[in-house]
């Protein structure tokens, strides 16, 4: 971190970490299933990402996003906001059992992040940005 010139040993700098953090969920188009070992996380990433889709990083959590910022408008065919708390609660499940390595762990983690600030659950540093269409 210090090589960006981020310290997280101050209040300013905790902020702008984690705010780069949040940044970094959003784009979450770097997660690799392949990498993924345990069947639950990376049938739960199958479900919640599609590659190549036109919003944001792809992921339910951009389509619900748009969703709320622009009420009456279908990402899909459905609506995301039931199958975006359902993950949640999934994914917060699976890392109560501690059956993940600790790669996997980050990235339930930070989808579980992603999710629920797309659901509004402020976190002390989010900055939710509705992704590009």
């Amino acid at each position: 971190v210090s090589e960006i010139g981020i310290s997280s040993h101050d209040a300013i700098g905790r902020l702008q970490l984690e705010k780069l953090r949040t940044q970094y969920r959003q784009e979450a188009s770097w997660v690799d299933p392949t990498e993924i070992k345990n069947s639950g996380l990376k049938n739960a990433l199958n479900d919640l990402y599609r590659p190549k889709a036109s919003i944001g990083s792809g992921s339910s959590a951009d389509a619900l996003r748009v969703e709320l910022f622009q009420p009456g408008r279908h990402v899909g065919y459905k609506l995301h906001e039931t199958k975006v708390r359902n993950y949640e609660k999934g994914l917060y499940e699976l890392l109560k059992k501690d059956v993940l390595n600790a790669h996997e762990r980050m990235i339930a983690e930070n989808v579980r992040l992603d999710l629920l600030d797309a659901m509004g659950e402020k976190l002390w540093y989010s900055q939710t940005n509705i992704p590009k269409f």
